[in-house]
């Protein structure tokens, strides 16, 4: 592959994944409020809340490597480290420390929550890794989606 190749093959990977970031953020917010207003959250109780955790474990794994890597893993490494340039990777800091904030607050939230409700261990942690995983999301696609337009 050619210098210009890999260069406009970085490019079209920046701009796919600056156009289904959003996408896959409100993907998972859905999910996780289809999980959440469901019955039998996080019990067990029946095959489908199995299937609706598994279902959200998948899905949280993939978001969080979309966001810790950029994706693209179908294209070679150097096109991948050319789409993940400074500014990608910046914006991508910036997404994490405000979903690292979000889970904290998340937290002393449902701190407070159990002072009067009992609060599952299962249901804490789900709640915190989404909220987290999901600002992240959310902010990283609207750094991203600001740089093209302005770039």
């Amino acid at each position: 592959m050619g210098r210009e190749s890999v260069s406009a093959a970085a490019e079209r990977l920046s701009r796919k994944r600056a156009r289904a970031m959003p996408i896959l953020a409100i993907i998972f917010i859905t999910q996780q409020a289809s999980f959440f207003l469901g019955t039998g959250l996080g019990t067990g109780d029946q095959p489908i809340h199995n299937v609706q955790v598994i279902s959200w474990l998948a899905l949280t794994t993939v978001m969080l490597l979309m966001l810790t890597t950029g994706g693209g893993w179908i294209y070679s490494r150097q096109v991948r480290e050319l789409a993940n340039d400074e500014s990608t990777r910046a914006h991508r800091d910036a997404a994490l420390r405000l979903g690292f904030i979000a889970s904290m607050i998340a937290c002393i939230l449902i701190y407070v929550v159990s002072l009067r409700e009992t609060v599952l261990g299962r249901d804490a942690v789900h709640l915190v890794m989404s909220v987290g995983i999901a600002t992240a999301l959310l902010r990283f696609a609207f750094l991203e989606r600001r740089a093209l337009k302005d770039g």
